[in-house]
């Protein structure tokens, strides 16, 4: 068994480190082989398998059939970009070095949890695609942008904040 993944069908494979698991199709779920690499070879025995591929927030999951003497080839799809995000107090103005950054998907809920929080200064994340809202925030300066994520696709989000620092002295 040969397993590799990419962001969609038509994207190159992935040669970033990929958490694969592989369990016996109808078993108790406990993973036969469970590891991180770009790709994985692996020696099964005949039998049907599902095949687990996480990168980022990305997930995809295929059953496989193995017959016995046959290599089997699969590329799993994640259906997922790249977001890159970056905030600046204002255009001219170099990169913000700890803004707070949230990811949520566009139809939740308003009480419901980011899938995604950081304080990077340029952060690059992979998600499903779909539909997000991503918020960037300074202090009091927030903004906040709808995105749309296709897979195999990168999405920038840049933020201009208007914001600036007021710092006081005493003498």
């Amino acid at each position: 068994l040969y397993l590799s993944a990419g962001l969609g069908p038509t994207s190159a494979t992935l040669d970033t480190p990929v958490h694969w698991r592989i369990t016996k199709s109808g078993a108790d779920g406990q993973p036969m082989r469970e590891t991180r690499a770009a790709a994985v070879f692996e020696k099964l025995e005949p039998g049907s398998y599902d095949i687990e591929a996480d990168v980022g927030l990305a997930h995809a999951r295929q059953t496989i059939d193995v017959a016995a003497d046959q290599a089997v080839q699969v590329r799993v799809d994640l259906n997922a970009g790249v977001l890159k995000m970056q905030a600046r107090s204002t255009t001219a103005a170099p990169p913000l070095t700890s803004p707070a950054f949230t990811v949520s998907p566009a139809k939740a809920d308003a009480g419901d949890a980011p899938i995604w929080v950081g304080r990077d200064t340029q952060p690059e994340i992979l998600l499903p695609a779909g539909d997000y809202v991503v918020t960037a925030q300074n202090g009091l300066a927030r903004q906040q942008t709808s995105v749309t994520i296709g897979a195999a696709t990168g999405t920038s989000f840049n933020s201009m904040l208007g914001s600036g620092t007021l710092e006081l002295s005493a003498t």
